[in-house]
């Protein structure tokens, strides 16, 4: 191995092999009650290995996701705020919005970049009993963002009583790993002050 990974792995195999060469001494002198080392020295040594370690995979973590980015679904009924969040987010005029519910029947996306990383911004059709066939496909799509999401940012417009349909999708997205709280309106701004700037 060469190049920096290998300059940040290799204390820890040093580490690692010290510890080794330690316990194997303490298994060869056995016998002659020779004490080589204490458990509480062997176990502080290997706390100091794995805490090494963790960082270091901290650090992929992190490279991965600025080099490859995160999709981000956002999901709701039909006007709940969400391509206007979405053009909020992306400080532009990107998604249709208007009073009519169902405007927005097939998957916008967009990326963008937010801190550095790149991020891939999905508007999805609002989740309802669809009317017709062109509604229902936009609804599958929306589900199937979900599915594929790294994230995905349920919008509820907090104005208006939690309905059934609100509690369903947190639920799928909390199964599916990446439910948002706490909950914010885009409508009223339930929730929050305002929305972020950049």
């Amino acid at each position: 191995m060469e190049g920096s990974v290998s300059r940040r792995i290799a204390p820890l195999k040093e580490q690692l092999l010290e510890l080794i060469s330690l316990l194997e001494a303490g298994i060869d002198f056995a016998e002659d009650d020779v004490p080589v080392a204490a458990t509480g020295e062997i176990l502080g040594r290997l706390d100091l290995i794995l805490e090494g370690v963790r960082r270091l995979a901290g650090t992929f973590d992190y490279g991965r996701l600025v080099h490859s980015g995160l999709s981000l679904a956002i999901v709701g009924r039909p006007n709940v705020g969400k391509s206007s969040l979405f053009n909020r987010l992306l400080e532009q005029d990107r998604a249709i919005v208007t009073e009519v519910p169902g405007t927005t029947r097939d998957l916008v996306s967009e990326v963008a970049s937010l801190e550095g990383i790149p991020v891939k911004y999905m508007d999805t059709a609002g989740i309802r009993d669809a009317g017709d066939a062109v509604e229902t496909l936009g609804i599958e799509r929306s589900f199937q963002a979900m599915a594929d999401a790294d994230v995905t940012l349920v919008v509820i417009d907090l104005s208006i009583p939690l309905e059934s349909k609100d509690v369903e999708l947190i639920q799928r997205a909390e199964e599916q790993g990446g439910a948002s709280w706490p909950p914010t309106s885009a409508t009223c701004r339930g929730g929050r002050k305002s929305l972020p700037t950049r």
